[in-house]
Formats: C-alpha cells, structure tokens, sequence
C-alpha cells in the first residue's frame, strides 16, 4: 500500500527492503486532508555522506623521529555516489594497527590537515618489511570502535554524527607515505521530496519503524540492524524549507513509514 499522509499522520505505510527502495509518487489526495503533501521521492542510497554537517575538531600533528622512523599517516577517500563531498580540516578518525595478532595501536584520535589524517608521535613500527591492518572509522569515539553505533533519533540540526564511516587496508608496510584508505558510508540516507499543496508549510519530517541502533562488521565493512533492538522514530533533517528532507537511517529490511507534518508557528 502506498503512504498516505493526512494532518501529520500516516493512513497507511510500506514495507520493502530499504535496499531496494525507487524513488515514486505518493499521493494523499484520497485521505481528504485538511493540507496535502505528496512525497514525490523518498530513496535509500547506502554510501551517500553527509559531511557538509560535521564540526570541525582540535588539530594535531607528527614530527619524525630523531631515528628517522615515519610517522603514521592516512590519505583518505570516500566511497560515495555524490560528487564535492569530502573529509573536513579538523575532522578526526580513529586509528587501530595490527601486526598479526598483536595490537601495535588502538583507536588512536588522527586529525585532518586538508591532505592527510596525522597524530602526534604515532610513528611506525621499526621493521619496514612487517606487514600490519590498519583499521579506521569515523566520527572517532573515545570509547574505541564501536561493535554497536546508533544513529540520532533527532536529526534536525545535521546527520554527522549518524554518518559512520569505515576503511580497512591489509598488508601495509611502514613507509613517509601516507597511506591510501578507502572509507564506506555504512549507513543508509533517505532523502525525501515534497511537494506541497497546501497553505500551511511543512514544520516537520519523522521517518518511522526502523531500529536505530546497528551490530557493525569492520571486516566488510558493513552494518546492520541490532537483533531485538526497539524501533524508534527518527526525526529528518531540512534541507530545502517545504521542500527537501534527509535522514541517515540503518540499513535493514522493515515496514517503512513516514509522517509529514504541517502548519503555522
């Protein structure tokens, strides 16, 4: 059945793998609303960012060693559909390096200069030959990198914080080049289209029935929905006042709803 949205609420709702989702025409005129709404595209793109929204952190820096040991260093590009979107100066990773089974450093905080991500003093290990996985993942959390990551229920004000981001690269050898790490979107992005014909504006987007919160795999990398996890409302961000509305979501398979709301303040 198709969505129909009447005074902020939904009439009646669909269920297909968001994976899958097409932008379509959802037409309200047969709810007899007071103020129509016809979402005109809603669609899940896995790998779009949305890093025009993130705050920029403390920067930081490394300096060789007197031995001459290379720091660390990480040249970063996002997989994405969406061109001119990039890593902000300021922005922070955070970094974990394994030797085989043995942890050489752990979710340590790298800052963006613009070119590469670097932290002060982390520097290679000295054995050039010995290969080692680098794992990163952004937003960095002082709590190391999280098996579990929930998006925001309210995301009026920005998605940055919802947008996890993840890059693995094996077999590295230390070297003064920074190294090439390719970071995947493992989130979802709904973006929503109105057209609105009525006299009252949109104040307002939720998108329901999803579980917010994600089990991650940094081997893939890839996220899904938490078993057993509750679903819960997830409030849109505006992009074009009356107009354009977007969410990151996590990606799974559920019965989708989403609830305009309008009127005056």
């Amino acid at each position: 059945a198709l969505p129909r949205l009447v005074n902020g609420s939904v009439c009646a709702s669909v269920s297909e793998p968001l994976s899958s989702l097409r932008p379509r025409r959802w037409p309200v005129s047969e709810c007899n609303a007071l103020s129509w709404v016809w979402v005109v595209g809603a669609t899940f793109t896995q790998g779009v960012p949305v890093s025009d929204f993130e705050q920029p952190a403390a920067r930081a820096g490394c300096s060789q060693s007197d031995t001459g040991t290379p720091c660390v260093k990480i040249a970063p590009t996002i997989q994405t559909r969406v061109t001119g979107l990039h890593f902000d100066t300021g922005d922070r990773i955070g970094l974990s390096i394994a030797k085989g089974s043995e942890t050489y450093a752990q979710n340590v905080p790298m800052t963006y200069d613009g070119t590469a991500f670097t932290a002060a003093d982390l520097l290679w290990y000295n054995d050039s030959n010995e290969k080692s996985t680098l794992t990163a993942y952004h937003p960095y959390s002082e709590q190391g990198m999280p098996a579990e990551f929930s998006v925001a229920t309210d995301q009026t004000s920005g998605g940055a914080s919802s947008d996890l981001l993840v890059a693995v690269k094996k077999e590295v050898t230390p070297s003064s080049a920074p190294v090439g790490m390719l970071f995947y979107h493992v989130m979802s992005q709904l973006t929503i289209v109105l057209t609105n014909n009525s006299d009252a504006p949109v104040t307002g987007v939720t998108v329901g029935g999803l579980v917010p919160t994600a089990a991650v795999d940094f081997t893939v990398p890839s996220a899904a929905a938490k078993s057993g996890a509750a679903a819960a409302d997830v409030e849109a961000f505006e992009v074009t006042a009356d107009a354009a509305y977007r969410a990151i979501l996590v990606p799974q398979q559920a019965t989708l709803t989403v609830t305009v709301t309008t009127g005056f303040f």
